[in-house]
């Protein structure tokens, strides 16, 4: 048996006193996870401790010296490896059992001579063993009533609990399985999940009524047995050293600077009922028909650093919070950082592929679905434990979150499943890749400078692309100041019949200016047409958008070139005649009225 343990003694008297439904409160007393020996039973005195400092409560080395020596209790630090301690460490090696220790488990630990514990935080799992080799004739016989009351104390809230019951020994294995048989789930709903085994120790033969525990227990009784350093040396990996997750806090602080950028250029300021397809395509979504077929591939990258409302953004920064920490914790800072673009690419291309050409896809919840299943793979760096069930723990409530809102799709703002999908399996893959290269020695992964390379490309190639998404984002304003197509007869006939929708709905738009001038020249309110005329002159930037543009001016210096006439001020006209003169559409009129000459 390994040494530091210690196993109850072969004392009849201590036996007896052990298979009685409720031992005595004196006994609980000296029991905490692992059995101490059972000196209270077999010597006068009670031993003392101090809870307040042990939870464990063992006997003060004085007492159990005393007992040992007088009633001759063989403690089992020295004594030779059994079946059960072999299986102990089975248990503890390959499914992150530990030597239980909460004081709330003594009861169903004085039922064993070892019960081991492995707690994720959802659920509480129990391996109770009973060593009928160190004590022969030991059996389990708590019944099924009192083992459910058992695990009823143990559970936590509406969590579940696990106890499984292994007896270890040469009795006849036929038998104790029809005895242990009933120890099982009572019911579908039942949160109790209630297992039991029997390994007979002459023959090696293994009996469950759990099929995961068959094959556990027949692959631990055939293996070579195994001490606590080899666990030790096995359990072994290298962590680095704890320091603030600041390459998480710098994405988040990222992502709130361009949520902030995206508010202040769009006019509407659409922070909580989120940013339309043609504004989020200006400030860099991604779309297969401006990726692919307009070669803008910069928008694989910046589509995870866009969201589409205030919602979207925060629900996003909880899952990096929560998840970012987590795996910096791991891989550092740097590898972080190149998780996120890596992870941000390949959801950005499933989203794509899946998508239709036209759909606007924005949001970081790809890169964090990356990050999420970087954690899952990392988490099988570190053996069945504590630290294993941790990092499971927090990839799921990243994950969370993150599914509430995700990626953003915007024709009709929908949530972007194939994003999630994307970068998942760009996280997985990728993480799979870095184990087979990272030693259990190594607290951070190898190959530092690759990653640091993947993250300068990144600014690299935004940086390099920023002038071309800054062109496609005024050209897209330009758009967005006309008015639309769908409704222009309704305007052009509101501004004829003397009404200004046109020009207070969309005052950057040329056209309105020039219907609402023509109402006003019939009207003869020359003054106040030719205003609008040279409103409509000062839009230089705006004429760009349409298919002729050319044409569109020349018509508003024809506005304004009637506007001067009609007022006698015919020798202010000279600038805006070679336009007027050589329009196909307007010079025949001009020179039939003799201003061409």
């Amino acid at each position: 048996m390994p040494k530091g343990s210690a196993r109850s003694s072969p004392d009849p008297g201590a036996h007896s006193l052990l298979h009685q439904p409720h031992p005595p409160a004196s006994v609980f007393g000296l029991y905490c996870g692992r059995r101490q020996s059972m000196i209270s039973v077999s010597c006068g005195p009670r031993p003392t401790c101090n809870r307040a400092l042990n939870a464990r409560c063992r006997p003060r080395p004085s007492d159990a010296m005393t007992a040992s020596e007088g009633d001759g209790v063989a403690m089992a630090d020295d004594a030779e490896q059994t079946l059960a301690d072999k299986i102990a460490l089975r248990c503890r090696l390959e499914m992150g059992y530990v030597r239980c220790e909460d004081a709330d488990a003594a009861p169903l630990a004085a039922r064993f001579d070892e019960l081991l514990v492995a707690d994720d935080g959802l659920t509480r799992s129990f391996v109770g063993l009973v060593d009928g080799d160190r004590h022969p004739g030991k059996q389990f016989t708590t019944s099924l009533y009192e083992l459910q009351l058992l695990a009823d104390d143990l559970r936590r809230g509406s969590h579940p609990v696990r106890v499984h019951v292994v007896e270890v020994g040469p009795t006849a294995l036929d038998e104790r399985a029809a005895s242990l048989a009933p120890f099982r789930r009572a019911h579908i709903f039942d949160r109790r999940f209630l297992s039991a085994s029997v390994v007979e120790s002459t023959t090696g033969r293994v009996w469950a009524n759990n099929k995961i525990w068959q094959r556990f227990l027949t692959r631990a009784v055939a293996a070579a047995p195994l001490t606590e350093a080899e666990i030790e040396a096995r359990r072994h990996v290298a962590m680095p050293s704890p320091r603030p997750p600041w390459a998480t806090y710098g994405l988040m602080a990222v992502l709130v600077a361009v949520f902030v950028v995206q508010i202040w250029l769009d006019p509407a300021r659409r922070i909580f009922t989120g940013f339309d397809g043609a504004t989020l395509a200006a400030m860099g979504g991604s779309a297969r028909m401006l990726v692919v077929e307009s070669g803008q591939w910069l928008r694989l990258l910046t589509a995870a650093f866009l969201h589409l409302s205030l919602i979207h953004l925060a629900f996003n920064l909880i899952a990096l919070y929560i998840g970012g920490k987590a795996l910096e914790r791991v891989v550092g800072g740097v590898w972080t950082l190149a998780i996120y673009v890596i992870g941000a690419i390949g959801a950005s291309l499933i989203s794509m592929v899946f998508n239709p050409p036209n759909v606007v896809g924005v949001g970081a919840s790809g890169a964090i679905m990356a990050e999420a299943g970087s954690l899952v793979v990392m988490a099988f760096r570190f053996p069945p434990g504590p630290v294993r069930s941790r990092m499971m723990t927090g990839s799921l409530y990243m994950l969370v979150p993150t599914l509430m809102t995700g990626n953003q799709a915007r024709d009709g703002s929908i949530v972007d499943f194939a994003a999630h999908l994307g970068g998942a399996l760009t996280g997985i893959a990728f993480a799979a890749l870095m184990l087979r290269f990272w030693s259990r020695d190594e607290p951070l992964p190898p190959m530092r400078r690759a990653a640091i390379g993947v993250v300068a490309a990144a600014l690299a190639v935004v940086v390099i692309g920023a002038p071309s998404l800054q062109r496609e984002y005024r050209a897209v304003m330009l758009v967005r100041a006309l008015a639309p197509n769908t409704i222009l007869p309704t305007l052009r006939l509101d501004a004829y019949a003397g009404g200004e929708r046109f020009t207070t709905e969309y005052p950057r738009d040329p056209r309105g200016h020039i219907y609402v001038g023509d109402y006003l020249v019939e009207q003869k309110r020359f003054a106040e047409a030719e205003r609008e005329a040279r409103k409509a002159l000062a839009l230089d930037d705006v004429y760009a958008a349409f298919e002729a543009p050319k044409e569109l001016h020349t018509a508003a210096e024809a506005l304004l070139v009637a506007v001067l006439i009609a007022q006698g001020r015919r020798d202010q006209i000279a600038p805006y005649l070679p336009d007027i003169c050589g329009s196909p559409n307007i010079g025949p009129k001009a020179r039939a009225e003799g201003l061409c000459n």
